[in-house]
């Protein structure tokens, strides 16, 4: 918004919660910022159909006061998974969205590498992606990454086990996912909240 977009379309697979509240977010920076929403589009996330039919309706513009049409946001933020992003990209080029002047922004989970593989496997002519920008922060650098691993490093089957499941060794013999240091700041986090609360009982 700050490099001059004044306005965005939002393609977003419904039903899942960490996705909402992303849209939620945009939408309310949205406004602040005097920046425009023009549609929003969703789509169930076993229902290839539906998101070639959300990605029709940004394509279709919108139709204002007295029949006017609103021609379709050049910006999309896109929410989703990987496994959506085949009927995505394939609709999207058949309705012309990744045209010079288009430009597709997807966090967190959808990445770039699935992108291009769908366009090689489809065909779709390869600089199709020039506008399509996955953003991803990764953890790795992080102070998170960094006690997470020496913890992981330290640990064997015999510290994970339980009543539940237990962890086999095969699975100390790699790093983590990187994703885990957040879930492990997360848990101890939690921990140090109930030890907290229990000293003040």
């Amino acid at each position: 918004i700050d490099s001059g977009w004044r306005h965005m379309s939002i393609l977003t697979v419904s039903g899942d919660v960490a996705r909402l509240d992303f849209r939620l977010a945009v939408e309310a920076a949205c406004a602040q910022l005097d920046a425009h929403v023009h549609t929003v589009a969703s789509f169930d996330s076993d229902d290839a159909e539906g998101a070639r039919a959300a990605v029709r309706k940004l394509a279709g513009g919108m139709t204002m006061g007295g029949g006017e049409t609103m021609q379709p946001s050049n910006v999309i933020l896109l929410l989703c998974f990987d496994d959506h992003i085949d009927p995505i990209i394939t609709e999207a080029h058949a309705q012309g969205l990744f045209a010079d002047g288009n430009v597709w922004l997807t966090p967190d989970v959808p990445s770039a590498t699935t992108a291009h593989q769908v366009v090689l496997d489809r065909g779709l002519p390869v600089d199709s992606l020039v506008g399509f920008r996955s953003l991803y922060f990764s953890p790795l650098f992080t102070a998170g990454w960094s006690r997470v691993s020496k913890a992981w490093a330290a640990m064997g089957p015999a510290d994970c086990g339980n009543d539940l499941f237990s962890v086999p060794a095969s699975e100390f013999s790699r790093d983590p996912d990187p994703v885990f240091a957040f879930a492990y700041d997360a848990a101890v986090a939690l921990a140090l909240a109930m030890k907290a609360v229990a000293a003040r009982q």
